[in-house]
């Protein structure tokens, strides 16, 4: 049976890499079509542009979703031997065809579900600006305190986001912390309500804010 699987093993470590793909390929699209909303003129069709770029999200769930079942079914079907004289292959497809059938909706993927509520906000902040309301504008002291990095008091280049409670921190100033502070590295917000030590597992590279941050330098 091992034998038999030789040649599927090694299909199955081959995409083994394309997780991260898939991920990458997701936050590149959402990165783009938030580029594009900042970018926007008024005869562009925005509203049309976004579902396009949904639509890739959504392809990229599915392929996704293809690569896992295949990894799932070899190893349920490794553990099993054929009946009624079927062959390997038969028993695989059938199994496919059962995960393939229970696949979620890629419209409720976390990083599809990211994608539309950023979009929503930039679509909001676009008519916002068009009708002179200023809702998406940002009070300049509540915009500097978010510029600052809480623990070295600097304007950040490379924001990282804490998972637990959403702050923000410069990249450098934060391992540093950590390093220093360990276990006892909890959120240096003051008032944050996070008692968990910070972990650099648990940050992840806000680019969102990163870009806000250049644009407000670029204008200066």
């Amino acid at each position: 049976m091992s034998h038999s699987f030789a040649l599927v093993d090694d299909a199955v470590r081959s995409v083994n890499t394309m997780d991260d793909y898939f991920n990458v390929g997701m936050d590149i699209c959402t990165d783009i079509g938030l580029e594009f909303m900042e970018n926007a003129k008024p005869e562009d069709d925005t509203s049309s542009c976004i579902h396009k770029f949904k639509d890739v999200m959504i392809k990229l769930v599915n392929m996704n979703n293809e690569v896992q079942a295949l990894k799932t079914a070899v190893e349920e079907v490794k553990a099993r031997d054929p009946e009624n004289n079927e062959t390997l292959a038969e028993v695989l497809e059938a199994r496919l065809a059962v995960l393939k059938s229970n696949f979620p909706d890629a419209q409720y993927h976390e990083k599809v579900k990211e994608f539309q509520e950023k979009m929503s906000k930039a679509m909001k902040q676009e008519s916002s600006s068009k009708t002179g309301q200023g809702e998406m504008e940002i009070e300049v002291s509540q915009e500097t305190l978010t510029f600052k990095c809480p623990y070295t008091g600097k304007v950040m280049e490379c924001p990282m986001r804490n998972k637990h409670c959403g702050h923000s921190y410069e990249k450098d100033g934060i391992l540093q912390y950590i390093k220093q502070r360990q276990k006892k590295a909890k959120c240096p917000v003051v008032g944050c309500a996070n008692e968990k030590p910070i972990v650099q597992e648990d940050l992840v590279e806000n680019r969102e804010l990163k870009r806000h941050i250049e644009r407000k330098i670029k204008s200066q």
